[in-house]
């Protein structure tokens, strides 16, 4: 089930997921991942870890 697909690579920390991999690794738009990657036989094998985050607002509204 693996498709190649021609991506435009520049440097940073953006990475756009193919809808079809999403699906099968039950990774959802919006989810926190552990980033490994390495080389084996010239090919750049990118892994990638669900986890669990607990996100703490950025602040709080005082209602009133």
């Amino acid at each position: 089930m693996k498709k190649k697909k021609l991506v435009k690579v520049s440097s940073g920390n953006r990475i756009t997921i193919p809808k079809e991999a999403c699906e099968v690794a039950n990774i959802k738009s919006g989810d926190f991942v552990y980033l490994d990657w390495s080389i084996k036989e010239g090919k750049l094998i990118l892994t990638l870890e669900p986890v669990e985050v607990e996100l703490r607002p950025r602040y709080i509204k005082n209602k009133k």
